[in-house]
């Protein structure tokens, strides 16, 4: 997608990531989220195919705007248009989000030697609820049916 990357803004620790697709005039709203009402107007983004062909200018465009102020900034800016954007997280930042808890993201259960958390579906379905039905395999328990199943020589499990 042309107008979905990760942009750097003055924040250090943290970028943005942008996903402007999904509008009907994308290029209109990210330019007023930026702050750059001519970007509607220039005939290098005039079409998709155009956004397509001109993708480097387009995106060098936004990497200047985003440096010039903080994640925060952008975000609020950017979903004021109703533009799907999120800034970008390592795991340990994600896996202690709220968010990740009222969507059930994590998932719990007994493994073969200890208590296991895995990280759930994003996908929720009214009448499939998600859940672990068997505990991982530990390194090495499938090695032979799998191997049997494909008609290769048994190797020796690494212990």
């Amino acid at each position: 997608m042309v107008k979905t990357l990760i942009f750097e803004t003055d924040t250090p620790e943290y970028a943005l990531v942008m996903v402007g697709a999904f509008k009907a005039d994308p290029i209109g709203d990210i330019g007023k989220a930026l702050a750059l009402p001519s970007l509607r107007g220039d005939a290098r983004f005039a079409t998709h195919a155009l956004q397509v062909e001109n993708k480097a200018a387009l995106h060098a465009i936004f990497r200047e705007r985003f440096a010039g102020n903080s994640t925060a900034y952008w975000i609020s800016r950017l979903e004021e248009q109703d533009l799907l954007c999120s800034p970008v997280r390592s795991l340990a930042e994600a896996l202690a989000d709220e968010q990740t808890a009222i969507n059930g993201m994590l998932l719990e259960c007994d493994g073969h030697f200890e208590r296991v958390r895995v990280v759930g579906s994003p996908i929720h379905l009214e009448e499939a609820e998600v859940s672990i039905r068997i505990p991982p395999a530990t390194l090495g328990q499938h090695t032979a049916e799998v191997l049997a199943e494909i008609a290769a020589p048994p190797m020796k499990a690494a212990s």
